[in-house]
This record gives structure tokens, sequence and C-alpha cells, in this order.
């Protein structure tokens, strides 16, 4: 499926931060930095059926992903976030799987603003997990916290692009996760003789955990993610769902062509 979307006044001004949670030098999305956005679908190995969606930016032709998410400030990238939220609501069905980056969720203010929102049916991705180590004891409680507050607001938490190294140090935090999401390099990177099995890993016991493969492209890829224990893959063995953004500025809601 592809579309277009527009953006108008209204929902800018829905989306963007009260003014006094922006610290000095931080600044608001630009709606303009982006081209659209698009639903990669989420599917259960075992019944093959979609369960949800990870809503993703698609950026101008040439503009870098990682240098325009290293490039945002912390304030822009919980607006892109809010963005998301209104206009994936009603676009697809079953859970809507958003990220957020470290820098996000380690600010209290931040968090709690966001978690004024409904997220029931939102799973919040931690985007950059490779940036925990680099945190304290301290900033990792915080940052536990400000989960917590998600969780409340009827979230739920997956770690994404997880390495092996990381795996063991996630799982030992007694965060409130539900999911792990590996990679597409580091999917890639293993097959039917590999050492790692997902099924080995030590998981949160008690309802249904997430184990998500990045990356499954092929049939016998999407069998090589079952027998290592994955429940759910992604990859472009699906096809994502695609909108364009027409920047309106009226007072009109945002329509869906």
């Amino acid at each position: 499926m592809n579309g277009f979307l527009s953006i108008n006044d209204k929902l800018i001004s829905v989306i963007q931060l009260p003014e006094a949670l922006l610290p000095p030098g931080e600044y608001h999305l630009s709606e303009h930095s982006l081209a659209g956005m698009k639903a990669e679908p989420v599917v259960d190995l075992h019944s093959g059926a979609v369960i949800g969606y990870e809503i993703l930016s698609v950026l101008p032709l040439d503009g870098g992903s990682e240098v325009f998410f290293s490039e945002q400030s912390a304030s822009s990238l919980a607006e892109l976030f809010l963005l998301q939220l209104h206009l994936s609501h009603g676009l697809v069905s079953g859970r809507r799987l958003l990220n957020l980056p470290v820098r996000v969720l380690s600010r209290p203010e931040l968090c709690r603003f966001l978690c004024t929102r409904n997220l029931n049916g939102i799973t919040v991705e931690i985007q950059d997990p490779e940036n925990l180590p680099t945190l304290s004891p301290a900033q990792l409680d915080l940052l536990g916290q400000n989960l917590l507050l998600f969780r409340h607001a009827g979230a739920e938490i997956f770690a994404d692009d997880v390495s092996p190294d990381l795996l063991l140090r996630i799982t030992q935090l007694s965060w409130p996760l539900s999911g792990i999401k590996i990679s597409r390099e580091q999917f890639q990177s293993l097959d039917s003789n590999a050492d790692f099995c997902a099924t080995n890993m030590d998981t949160p016991s008690g309802g249904e955990f997430f184990l998500v493969a990045e990356g499954i492209e092929t049939h016998e890829q999407f069998l090589l993610a079952a027998l290592l224990g994955f429940t759910h893959g992604q990859g472009w063995l699906w096809p994502a769902n695609c909108w364009l953004f027409i920047p309106v500025r009226s007072r009109d809601m945002v329509n869906v062509f």
C-alpha cells in the first residue's frame, strides 16, 4: 500500500513539546526534513500472521538515516515519536512499534510528557542499546524507571538491534522488557550451525516474550529464524506500506489519500 499524508498546522501544534521542556540549544522537529512514513510488518514465525508494524521515517533521497538521527535533538525525536503515533493511528492494524533513543528515554520530563498519551497497543523500541554501556548504574536505574512510565501508560518495551555481547547485560537489568530484536546484520551472519540459539536466551519467565529476527529476505531465512528459536520476524520478505508527506497549512484535520 502506498499513499499520501498531509501535515497541517493543527497536527504540528499537537505534537510540539511545550517550550518549557526544550533546554537551551534544543529545537522542534522540522517536518520538512522528512519525506514520509512507512510501516514494516512484524510477522509471527509460527502462524505466518502479521501481528503489527514498525513505524519508521522515510527520509529524502539525499539523506542518510544515521546522519539524520544523530543530528536530531532529544526534543525533536520526542516530537517525531508523537508525529508517528498520531499519523499511524488507524492506518495499520495490530501493534505499532515506535523507536526512541536512549537520550530521550533518559529524560524523565520528556518521558512523563510522552506518557500522557494513550499508549495502549504501542511498543516502544529502545533504538540504540549500544549506548547503554556508556551510562552509569544510576543512569541505568533512572532509564529503567522511565521505562516503567511507558508500561503504566499501556506500552510494551523492546530492545532493538541487540548484539550478542549486549544480550546478557540487557536481560540482567530487570527492566520491564517484552521483547528483544536482533539486527539485520547480526541475523544474516547466523546459519543453521550457529552457536546462537534464541531459545537458550535468558529471557523473563511468564507471559509472552518476543524474540524478533530482522533482515528476513528469503523463505530459507524465514525457516532459519524459526529453527534458531525466534518467535517473530521482519524483513523485505514482507513488503512495507509507505506514505509520502504533503505539507498543508490549514485548519483541516490530517487526511489520508
